[in-house]
């Protein structure tokens, strides 16, 4: 027999108002996400951002279970279903210069990667890693790589990972992450790249540039 919202206990049901106000937050970003989608990115850009807290918040919305109000993400590992376990690494250069950006909209453009790479870890069943690194490039740029142990690309789909409408899981997904989030980085002046083979995993290089 079902339970009653009052009859769960407190833990349950803290639970469950915290997976729901996920929810709610995640509805509201993607609303803004189609509100942008057509505006000069630049209008964004009027913060100096720290690249590293927007990867840290990107994890912490991917994974609740890391949301420890501002507390740093660490590497750490992540249930999988049938006992695996998803490890995650961090390598984050301290003390990079900032970007200048829309903070939300750059942890929202990271979280859509991590997503992809946490998605291709799944549909492997099996342990899987997926390492975040955070450095300098050169001296006026900024180099992102988040690389995943998954099933991969083939070959024949990569030049259309970035498109309006594909989307990598049968049946499902809307195919408009990864095209807004390249459309968005290039609005930055970035660049993004995909290094990917069919059971070896996926590799996302993404090259920001420093405030001026």
């Amino acid at each position: 027999m079902l339970k009653t919202p009052e009859k769960f206990s407190d833990s349950h049901q803290d639970n469950i108002t915290t997976v729901n106000e996920h929810m709610i937050e995640r509805i509201e970003k993607s609303l803004t996400l189609l509100n942008t989608l057509h505006e000069p990115w630049h209008q964004l850009a009027d913060r100096d951002v720290q690249i590293n807290d927007c990867l840290q918040q990107a994890l912490r919305e991917l994974f609740p279970q890391l949301r420890m109000g501002e507390t740093a993400v660490n590497s750490t590992n992540i249930p999988l279903p049938n006992n695996h376990t998803l490890t995650v690494s961090l390598n984050m250069a301290d003390d990079l210069p900032t970007v200048q950006t829309a903070p939300d909209m750059l942890s929202e453009a990271f979280r859509v990667v991590l997503k992809n790479g946490y998605e291709a870890i799944l549909a492997q069943n099996k342990p899987g890693s997926l390492q975040v690194t955070s450095r300098l490039q050169s001296k006026n740029r900024l180099q992102i790589i988040i690389q995943d142990s998954g099933v991969g690309i083939r070959p024949e789909d990569i030049p259309h990972i970035f498109e309006m409408g594909w989307s990598g899981k049968k049946g499902s997904g809307m195919g408009f992450g990864l095209f807004w989030t390249r459309d968005f980085i290039h609005g930055l002046g970035g660049s993004l790249y995909v290094d990917s083979k069919p059971n070896q995993g996926t590799t996302f290089d993404i090259s920001l540039p420093i405030t001026s």
